[in-house]
């Protein structure tokens, strides 16, 4: 920001948001998943969660005992804090015939009482969250040290001349040879950055289970076969009592109820506690349930990505073939020799290969392969020099 600008936070905040191309790329795609797309459904998220309350005149509505004995806003106020709850037993009852709605009936000695405060962290789960992806490109930009946009500096402006083209290889050659294996400690630091995000994720399933009753880890595969199976009761024709039997219970319900059951103890004016029940409505987790639904499925799909991308990062460590390959697959053989990249990575560790992959993405093909036979030239002379 200029100086004598005016602070714009609005503005500030679409910077960030904003999808740009990087000048000079970094990372793989995987790692952008977490750094940029997973940053920006947290934010989504979060934007769903927070607004919804405000939207609404409360986050609860409960109906109780009379305005004298209980006040309205008193008995919201107290069941949101103190916490509803639901029967699970009563969740797969026949509804206006054993149960006024699911999860909700009358209190027998051998019924469980689940209750449910979850409410209160739903912001918290998905700062953390936001925090989180985000922290992974600020840890990886401070550990590269934008060391790769300094050496190819030179290489992403125009070029005008051939003679510059030549120039410009040269120095970013003689640095690539130079400085042969000193690139390992910044290639492993890029290998904890991907470890920072795998721990990550399986931090948050672990904080989102915790909170959720330990029932996050199948909610996603409970939730489908759930909407499966009505799916299946309706275009059967079911009655509604053959139906209620063969439907498997309801996630949503079980996590994110619609309608709680909440109780209040009163002091009567003789010293006696007089217990008062109230059913409360509960519209946010109408939201909550799509977002930790959408939630789940993303953290999947970004969980097995990561994954393949630790498998990949150890194949690539531990075997050269898989490095030449991985080179191989961008350029064409018309314009880069086989035998002169496979040279290359035979004669590189795996920092200076990694340093060299990086290089290929954000340099033309054809620059590339200029690039790989000025690096071969050099690295030719200086065995002879050895001998």
């Amino acid at each position: 920001m200029l100086a004598g600008e005016l602070f714009d936070p609005f503005k500030q905040v679409m910077n960030h948001l904003r999808v740009k191309s990087d000048p000079v790329i970094t990372d793989n795609w995987i790692f952008f998943l977490h750094r940029k797309w997973s940053f920006l459904v947290a934010l989504a998220c979060l934007i769903f969660i927070a607004c919804r309350p405000v939207l609404l005149e409360s986050p609860i509505a409960c109906l109780g005992p009379s305005e004298e004995t209980i006040p309205k806003d008193f008995l919201e106020y107290y069941c949101w804090l103190h916490g509803t709850y639901i029967v699970p037993e009563w969740i797969n009852g026949r509804i206006g015939i054993d149960i006024p709605h699911r999860g909700i009936g009358p209190d027998l000695p051998t019924t469980t009482k689940k209750y449910q405060l979850q409410y209160l962290y739903y912001p918290f789960i998905i700062l953390v969250q936001f925090f989180l992806f985000r922290a992974s490109k600020y840890l990886w930009k401070y550990l590269e040290g934008e060391r790769l946009r300094h050496l190819l500096s030179e290489l992403t402006t125009v070029i005008v001349d051939d003679a510059t083209l030549k120039k410009r290889i040269n120095m970013v050659a003689d640095y690539m040879t130079s400085f042969l294996t000193f690139h390992t400690t910044y290639a492993y630091r890029y290998v904890l950055c991907e470890l920072f995000n795998g721990i990550s994720l399986i931090f948050q399933v672990w904080l989102i289970n915790s909170i959720l009753h330990n029932e996050f880890l199948m909610f996603g595969f409970n939730a489908v076969r759930f909407i499966t199976s009505l799916s299946t009761s309706s275009s059967s024709g079911f009655t509604s009592d053959v139906a209620s039997t063969s439907i498997i219970e309801d996630p949503f319900t079980k996590l994110f109820p619609k309608m709680t059951m909440c109780r209040v103890e009163v002091a009567s004016p003789g010293g006696n506690v007089v217990m008062h029940g109230a059913l409360c409505v509960m519209p946010l987790n109408n939201v909550a349930e799509k977002i930790f639904l959408f939630m789940w499925f993303w953290l999947l799909l970004i969980g097995i990505l990561t994954s393949f991308g630790l498998i990949y990062r150890v194949v690539v460590i531990s075997s050269k073939k898989m490095r030449y390959i991985m080179l191989r697959l961008k350029l064409k053989k018309s314009l880069c020799p086989p035998k002169k990249l496979e040279y290359l990575v035979r004669n590189f560790s795996y920092g200076d290969w990694f340093v060299l992959s990086l290089i290929q993405k954000n340099m033309d093909c054809w620059i590339f392969s200029k690039l790989v036979e000025e690096l071969v030239l050099k690295m030719e002379e200086m065995k002879g020099k050895d001998e």
